[in-house]
């Protein structure tokens, strides 16, 4: 006798035999009586009868894939209960399995194929604002067809429907969920980009971005690892995964069609899904490539003798147009400009040219990759101006597409403190990228940031080290490397005609012994000297920084004062006369709440943990000041 469990009944259908089984819910082949065809039939298993959340999540499911009809998204057929009050929902049977069966690595251009029909569901979802929060392996299934579906929008998000999860709770799987997916935050149809592109990242590397012991290591390494450098073969995608792998949703594709033209300008594989054409057409195109082929080698092979107009029509013919030929025909312009041959039909070429080099930048725009535009830019521009072509629309369009991007470039790289980000825009206006002069100038002076952890000094002012980066929101953080020391208090007490007190003292350099006011005074000359703001570090930034100053065995002024609370109750006859004042309305006597500032605290420089506050200063007291280190002024608008 079989200790099998026994099928569902399911009024209409003839459950055959199970497909798959998961931590919810069961997959079964089944025969539809009516119709006399195989579905699939998911039922659900709750933990308990009264497991609402079990109910909502598959009653989401049902209605997310009934809302949906796409050629890579699995259709439902019906929904419901079974006899025994489960519920289940019908789909189609899919005997292809899912994608974990594929063997890894897989080639680019299956990769590209499976990404182009993914892309182009996850773009139909997401008009209809569905996102499907699930996007992994297990849940891309093939047909006999091998043709992709999107299944398991059981985690789905719809239109005015509350989250199944709460408040910080996670639904998703580990490894493919995006950064902020994983710590429970709102999620868009950026996070479905991001799994889709750990997918796809597998797949052809044949490992995932980021690994990890557990959970939380992976999630770990996704916010604070940078996206893995791809193998010599795999460089052309690095841009693409860069931008799609990118922690804040901000910097990644904004939409499934963004993402899936920037891959088709990647690899080339837009023509996969052009329109066959008629064998007239195809014998034309043939020949025209022929031809062009024909007069190119012909060129080549007697070069350097400049073509002829019938070989640049070819070349300008070609799909492709290769650098080297785009700079024989710009130089043939040029010769024909000067020679006064001017025509409508060279003023055409021009267009065609100008357009065919500014296609080529297209990827680095779309992947918003300044590094990767700059090269591009640059023979772009040339050539615009070799040619005189700088007045007409296409090419001021083309400006605005640059001016914007680097726009958008510097606002990601002032937030993220990447000064290679803002040295990749710097050379594009070094270039002659157009610009504002607002952003030009805040350009200008950010590239003069020092690097985080980097030593440094101001003109006329102290070896600092960077200890915390700036951002749009705050200010870095820089720290003197030594504490004030005799050079340094000399210049300060001839500046001000001061004379140094009786407590100053000396030891290996280093000065010591110095009151507040003098070492506030001090921060307050050096500001005015070097046009930086320079202050006394407040007891938490000495505290967590002191390691960075080699202060021997001395103890550094804070800003921060030590508070005491002193409370007054009111006297006899205060009371007494509040008292009646109250009867009359009045308010009775108040105690008084005095806090004064009785001396401020000192960190010892080698045991940051001793702290001590301190009214006048004694022989070990010393003066450590920080910088504040603040990033550009950006305009609001270019």
């Amino acid at each position: 006798m079989s200790d099998a469990p026994a099928l569902p009944r399911i009024t209409g259908y003839e459950l055959l035999e199970e497909l798959g089984r998961g931590g919810m819910a069961t997959v079964y082949v089944a025969r539809q009586q009516a119709l006399n065809r195989q579905v699939a039939i998911k039922v659900v298993h709750p933990k308990r009868k009264d497991d609402e959340a079990w109910v909502l999540r598959l009653e989401n499911e049902a209605q997310a894939l009934a809302g949906l009809h796409h050629p890579h998204i699995v259709d439902v057929y019906e929904f419901g209960r079974t006899d025994d009050d489960a519920l289940y929902y019908v789909m189609p049977l899919l005997r292809g399995g899912d994608l974990t069966r594929w063997q890894l690595p897989v080639a680019e251009d299956r990769v590209t194929a499976l990404l182009d029909d993914l892309l182009d569901a996850l773009a139909h979802a997401h008009v209809q604002g569905i996102v499907h929060r699930d996007i992994k392996p297990e849940n891309i299934l093939f047909d006999t067809e091998r043709r992709p579906h999107l299944a398991d929008f059981g985690a789905a998000l719809r239109p005015s429907k509350s989250r199944l999860t709460g408040e910080g709770m996670v639904m998703g799987s580990t490894g493919y969920m995006s950064p902020e997916q994983a710590r429970g935050q709102d999620v868009d149809a950026r996070s479905d980009l991001y799994s889709l592109a750990v997918v796809a990242f597998e797949l052809l590397t044949g490992k995932p971005p980021f690994g990890g012991a557990d959970d939380l290591a992976i999630a770990l390494a996704q916010c604070e690892q940078p996206v893995p450098k791809l193998p010599r073969p795999l460089a052309a995608w690095q841009p693409f995964f860069d931008r799609a792998l990118a922690v804040d949703p901000q910097q990644r594709f904004d939409s499934a069609v963004a993402m899936r033209e920037a891959m088709h300008l990647l690899v080339g594989s837009a023509a996969r899904s052009a329109a066959p054409q008629s064998p007239r057409r195809a014998a034309w195109v043939v020949g025209a490539l022929l031809v062009a082929a024909t007069a190119i080698g012909l060129w080549q092979l007697f070069a350097p003798r400049p073509p002829t107009l019938a070989e640049v029509e070819s070349m300008l013919a070609a799909e492709a147009l290769r650098p080297r030929d785009a700079d024989s025909i710009r130089r043939w312009l040029v010769t024909e400009r000067a020679a006064g041959r001017w025509t409508p039909q060279h003023e055409a070429q021009v267009g065609v040219l100008i357009e065919r080099e500014a296609e080529a930048m297209r990827p680095a725009l779309l992947l918003g990759d300044a590094h990767a535009l700059l090269p591009l830019w640059q023979r772009w521009h040339d050539a615009v101006i070799q040619l005189g072509a700088g007045s007409t629309a296409p090419v001021r369009q083309r400006e605005l597409a640059v001016e914007a991007l680097m726009q958008q470039s510097l606002r990601h790289a002032f937030d993220d403190y990447d000064l290679a980000g803002i040295e990749a825009v710097a050379m594009l206006i070094d270039a002659g990228a157009p610009i504002g002069e607002g952003w030009r100038e805040a350009v200008t002076k950010a590239r003069t940031l020092p690097a985080p952890g980097s030593r440094f000094a101001d003109a006329e002012g102290p070896e600092l080290q960077m200890v915390e980066s700036p951002s749009i929101a705050q200010p870095g953080l820089a720290i003197m490397r030594r504490p004030v020391d005799d050079a340094l208090h000399q210049q300060f007490n001839q500046a001000l005609r001061r004379t140094p007190g009786d407590c100053v003292r000396s030891s290996g350099g280093l000065r010591s012994c110095l009151p507040l006011e003098e070492a506030q005074a001090l921060a307050e000359w050096l500001s005015a000297r070097t046009g930086e703001r320079y202050r006394l570090p407040s007891r938490d930034e000495l505290t967590q920084h002191a390691g960075v100053v080699d202060g021997a065995d001395l103890a550094a002024w804070t800003s921060t004062c030590h508070s005491v609370t002193t409370v007054e109750q009111p006297k006899r006859m205060e009371r007494a006369w509040g008292k009646v004042k109250s009867v009359f309305g009045g308010k009775p006597a108040q105690a008084e709440v005095h806090t004064d500032c009785q001396g401020h605290y000192t960190i010892r420089l080698r045991e940051p943990e001793q702290v001590q506050a301190l009214e006048r200063p004694d022989e070990r007291t010393a003066v450590v000041l920080v910088r504040d280190v603040t990033l550009p002024t950006l305009p609001d608008s270019g």
